[in-house]
This record gives C-alpha cells, structure tokens and sequence, in this order.
C-alpha cells in the first residue's frame, strides 16, 4: 500500500478505536509501566486519567507530565537516601528557629536567604558566628533546596 493509503487506513481505523480497546490499551501502559518499575509514570498515568481537564492536554504535555512525575520522584528518593546515609546527629528545619531569642539574623533575613534569590543574582553568603550555637547545623533537604 502507498503512504496516503496507509494514512487514510490509520484515520479511520482512529475512528473504530471502541472504549473496550482503549481500556486494554490503557491496561497495557499500567502494565508496562510497572514491569518497568515505574512508579511515578503509572501514578500520574492515572491521576490523568481521573482528571478530565488533563484529556484536553496534547500527548506531548502529557507524556511530559507522566516522565517528569517519574523524575521527580526519583530525585526525591535520592535525597530521602542520601539523608538518611548521611547519618545525619542533629537534623533541622527551617520553620524550627525559634526568633525569640537574640538572634543577629531576623526571620526576614532567613526568608531571603532561603528563597535562594542570592544563588540567581550570583552572591554567596557566609554564616559565621561563635562554636556550638547552630550556625553549622545542617538543613534537613528537601525537593529544591541546593
């Protein structure tokens, strides 16, 4: 058969898809998608499937969406692990300062540093201050943080 031909036979055989093949085919990414062990990919497959705005997406943003769910939680549980294997003594957050003591910084100060707004203008920032007060005490890592 020629190419036209071809094309003209997928177009129609388009318009014959019943809901019962999508359903398996819909069966078979699932299935696909965890003998692949991808977890994050079939999370979102069908959290696209449950939502009816994400039908209006084009496959690309789609398919974007399911590989970058995958990414992501693969990048989550690198942190998760390397946390953990850092064995880490003492392990804070930042919404655990307490301000109420003297503190040489404010809260608004920290929100700056922690928005990371000096890594975008190419600055650094030191923490210094007397041994054994906290200012080397790690942050517990989280999706964005550096």
């Amino acid at each position: 058969t020629t190419l036209p031909n071809l094309i003209q036979y997928m177009k129609i055989s388009e318009d014959k898809i019943t809901t019962e093949d999508k359903m398996s085919a819909e069966l078979t990414v699932c299935d696909h998608l965890r003998s692949l062990k991808l977890s994050g990919s079939l999370y979102e497959f069908n959290r696209q499937k449950q939502e009816p705005a994400s039908h209006s997406l084009s496959f690309d943003e789609r398919l974007a969406m399911i590989l970058g769910a995958q990414v992501d939680l693969r990048i989550n549980r690198r942190i998760q692990r390397r946390t953990k294997e850092a064995e880490l003594k003492i392990s804070s957050r930042p919404e655990e300062i307490d301000y109420s003591h003297h503190r040489s910084i404010t809260k608004a100060q920290m929100q700056e540093i922690l928005s990371l707004s000096f890594v975008r203008r190419a600055h650094n920032i030191m923490i210094t201050g007397p041994t054994g007060v906290g200012n080397g005490r790690p942050l517990e890592p989280g999706p964005l943080r550096l």
